[in-house]
């Protein structure tokens, strides 16, 4: 019988590798410096325009999903806390590199900051539960049972 893989070992560890490979995918499919993203897509000017509106929509509701997940996880301060880890962490990696330093490993260091802050706000909540037992409060409704936002919501009627 062969041993557990390490992944397999440490699921937490899995998932954020996961997470953190599809914020990288997604914030490199909005804009990376190879010109082989929606941004350049829409700024060269080729290609039909509704493909490039659904597109972006598509990339709009991606985005609100991933940050209002990542913003219930941390809220405020944890987003201020992230935003300032992420700006210094930018800063020193870029020193570490040699200099010159181009813009496109600038623009890469970016990316992969922006990515693990956000494979890390993702995962944020499933860690607190696993390590500690402790359920965020802001994803349990007992007082609230679902005919509550029923009630709420117009288009159920």
């Amino acid at each position: 019988m062969s041993s557990p893989s390490f992944l397999s070992a440490h699921p937490i560890l899995a998932q954020f590798l996961f997470r953190w490979m599809a914020s990288l995918f997604l914030l490199c499919l909005t804009y990376n410096p190879s010109r082989y993203s929606y941004y350049h897509w829409v700024v060269d000017g080729y290609g039909d325009p509704l493909q490039k509106l659904v597109v972006g929509i598509a990339l709009i509701i991606a985005y609100s999903f991933l940050y209002y997940a990542v913003f219930a996880a941390w809220r405020g301060w944890g987003m201020l806390g992230a935003v300032t880890i992420g700006v210094l962490a930018t800063h020193e990696l870029i020193k570490l590199l040699p200099s010159p330093v181009s813009s496109v490993e600038k623009q890469y260091i970016v990316l992969s900051v922006l990515s693990i802050l956000s494979a890390a706000g993702l995962s944020w909540s499933q860690a607190i539960y696993t390590y500690m037992g402790q359920k965020q409060k802001r994803y349990v409704f007992k007082d609230r049972p679902y005919f509550y936002f029923r009630r709420r919501l117009r288009w159920f009627r």
